[in-house]
Parts: structure tokens; sequence; C-alpha cells
């Protein structure tokens, strides 16, 4: 009994010992193992994927592919070059010609072949069989005649080919640091009905639901999470009228534009979302191609936000570096105080042009309050004039002055308004030191 045991070795491991065998020469020596093409991968300008029911082609653009069938969008070209680079190491650990490979590697009728072309040279082509029993993989190379296991790796990568791992599931694939203008309607959402962001020379403004500076960090936070926005599949390979997944009249539309390096000209990315998908997401349709596909809940809160978002909440534009003057006049209009940064400090200006040096704790407190704190609140609807409690002329480096108007709420919480947009709210907590003894002389 102890003899049969020892001898009764599993399937798996019979196999394994009968492939060593082949790995080793009678001489003694080990057997190289050869790729069964040598494929110059960055030479490849079409790789065609196909199963028994289903098949895509990709084509190369620079350093760019994409998928032209079953219909066209952008590739990811990294996992393409990874499938490229499994086909040429594919190195049978023995060969057999075509003709005599046995009934169960399948490469008669391969689970997935691979048509690899560059300029001028027929094309190889890829058979994909089973799995092996020592855990490789059935392989072949029509052009070489012959194949045989080989490393699991290419039939793996093919496998997911077939199912849409090659394909770029960026919902933006351009959105970033070159986009000019962001538009979002969503009418069947509520709330800002539509959103509009433009940026010119001067920066990102917001011109709707209502027109003010825009807050460039905000902007760039939303760009850079639509571009790492994935969907979740391919629900339908075309849409058709859009009815069924509401697409006709979509819920909502966001587009992106953005200056396509390449040519030089903008292009723009719309994203269109229909009816309630899955898990509480959306179907969606990437502009004109054909495909209707998930997207999650959390991605569809991501291209849904609120213009207030937006808003450059600070109550003056410049940065504090930028001030080189502060002035503080009452509701007439009458001087209250005068500041102006000199290159040995903070001066206190009189009335006859006379300078003195102030205790700079306070003019820096003024600064930051203006031009970093941002409002915990905004309001489109203005302030009462009651209200008003004077206005800040704040000079920058550039010559330009912008005029804060300031208003004390019955609440006791600050209201600011420099003409650019909504009144921006905050803190009755919020340090304003206005008076002439806020700035005292220096000691």
């Amino acid at each position: 009994m102890n003899m049969v045991r020892r001898w009764a070795l599993p399937p798996v491991m019979i196999a394994v010992a009968l492939l060593l065998g082949w790995w080793w020469r009678q001489d003694g020596s080990q057997a190289v193992q050869q790729p069964l093409a040598r494929i110059p991968v960055q030479r490849v300008v079409t790789l065609r994927v196909a199963g028994p029911d289903v098949s895509a082609t990709f084509v190369r653009a620079g350093d760019a592919w994409k998928q032209t069938e079953p219909f066209e969008q952008p590739a990811d070209a990294p996992a393409i070059r990874a499938l490229l680079a499994a086909a040429t190491d594919a190195a049978p650990v023995y060969r057999v010609p075509l003709a005599q490979a046995p009934k169960t590697s399948r490469l008669d009728a391969p689970d997935v072949s691979l048509d690899i072309s560059v300029p001028d040279q027929p094309a190889w082509k890829y058979r994909i069989g089973a799995d092996h029993p020592a855990g490789l993989a059935w392989v072949a190379e029509e052009r070489a005649g012959e194949g045989g296991p080989a490393a699991p790796e290419l039939r793996k990568l093919a496998l997911a080919a077939l199912g849409g791992s090659l394909r770029d599931d960026r919902l933006f694939e351009r959105a970033g640091a070159d986009s000019d203008r962001i538009m979002v309607d969503a009418a069947g959402v509520g709330g800002d009905a539509h959103i509009e962001l433009v940026r010119d020379a001067a920066g990102w403004r917001l011109k709707q639901p209502f027109e003010s500076r825009a807050d460039p960090a905000a902007v760039s936070a939303f760009l850079q999470g639509v571009a790492r926005l994935r969907h979740q599949g391919v629900v339908q390979a075309s849409a058709g009228d859009g009815s069924l997944h509401g697409l006709a009249k979509p819920w909502a539309q966001v587009s992106v534009r953005t200056l396509d390096v390449a040519t030089g000209a903008p292009r723009e990315e719309t994203v269109l979302l229909g009816g309630e998908g899955p898990g509480g997401g959306r179907f969606a349709k990437i502009g004109d191609r054909p495909p209707v596909l998930a997207v999650d809940a959390k991605s569809v809160a991501a291209l849904l936000p609120q213009g207030a978002g937006f808003v450059d909440a600070r109550a003056c534009s410049l940065q504090p570096e930028q001030v080189t003057a502060v002035r503080v006049l009452d509701t007439e209009g009458s001087e209250r105080v005068h500041l102006k940064r000199e290159p040995d400090g903070w001066k206190r200006m009189a009335s006859d042009g006379a300078a003195s040096p102030v205790d700079d704790r306070g003019v820096r407190e003024l600064v930051r309050s203006l031009c970093e704190v941002r409002a915990g609140a905004i309001a489109t609807d203005g302030a009462k004039p009651e209200w008003l409690v004077g206005s800040i002329e704040v000079a920058g480096a550039d010559g330009s002055v912008r005029t804060v108007r300031l208003w004390r709420l019955p609440d006791g919480k600050w209201a600011m308004h420099d003409g650019d947009g909504p009144v921006r709210i905050f803190s009755a907590n919020l340090p304003m030191p206005i008076q002439p003894q806020d700035h005292p002389p220096k000691r």
C-alpha cells in the first residue's frame, strides 16, 4: 500500500514532470525557449482581437491608440502595449506543428485570435487555445506554423481584451490644464439648471448661473476629478434613438472644451446622463459614440457640482503679497486711514503726504481678511444700504485698485463686495481693523 501511495501522484505533478523533460536535452544542457515570433512592438499599427462571438480592431496614430470596430472610441495604449509584449514574449516550452496539435489544445478553434500588423509585412496571426494542465496555455502563430504550451500571461490578457480591457474607459479623454470651457446642463436635476465657466486671459470666470470671478483651485479640482472618472462598462453596443435608456432627452449633460495639442484646435467632449441605472447610477453616452455606458452614483455626483462652489469666495482677488496699499473710507467717502507698504515696512499716510511707520500687525490682519479668508456664504441679492459701514480701496503692485464695499449685517456678520459677482458673507468674528486706532505707531 505504501508503494501505491508513493506513485499515485496528482495529474498536475505528472504533467509538470513530463514538461520538465522537454527543458533538458539528452546531453544535460537546458533547452532555450524561443518566442513564436519577434514582433517590433513599437512599429505595430493595427491589432485585431477576435473571439467566437465578438471582435475589436485597434489602430495606432502616433503614440495614441483608438478602437475602430465595432465602434470608434479611444483605447488604452499601455494595455495594448502589454498585450503586444506578451505576444512577442510567448515562448512554448515545447512545440508541435499546428496540424499535430492535440484536440484538447483547441488551437483549431481558438478561444481568442490576434492579428498584429506592422507596415510592409504580413500580419502575425496568433491562436490562443485552452489552458494546459501544467498551469500554461496553448498558443500558436500561423506564420511559424507551430505552437505549444506557453506562459499563461498572453491568454489572460487576450481574454480580458475580449471583455473590453483595451478600451479607454475614461469619460473625458482630455479634461485638464488645457481646458477653457465647462458647461453643465442639469434641467432634470433641480438646483442650478445651467452652469458655464470660461477661461480667458485673466483666468476662469463663472458665467452662469450668475457672473463672478471663479476660484481657479475649485475649477482645477473639478477638471482633475472628471479626468479620473471611469464608466463601469458597456451596457449596450448602440443606444439607438436613446429612448430606452433615457438618453433621447438627457437628464443632464456635461461638456468640457479642451485644446487638442496635436492639432492646435479646441475639442469639446460631452457626456450625456440618462435614466437611472444599477446601484443609483445612471446610463450614459459619450458624445456621438453609439454605446450606452453605466456610470456609478459617485461619478454622477462629481459631474454635477453647484455653481456657487466655483465662486472665488475671497473679498478681493489680489493675493496678500500683491497688496501695496490699503485705504479705508467711511460711508461718505472720507478717508479714515491710509496705509502704504514701503521697502522698509508699512507706513501710515497723512493727508499732507507725510508717512510714519506703523505697527504692521493690524494691516497684515486686514489684508488677510480681504485677500485670504474665504466667505462662508454668498448672496446674489445684495445688502441693504443702511447696513453699509464703508469701503476699502486695495491697491495692487500692477497699479490696479479694487474697491471693496463693507456691510455689517444685523446678526453681526460681515458682508463684502468688490463689484464682481455675488456678495461674500463672513463670520462675525472676522478681524476687521478699519479704525485709525487699529494701526498705532511703530515702537
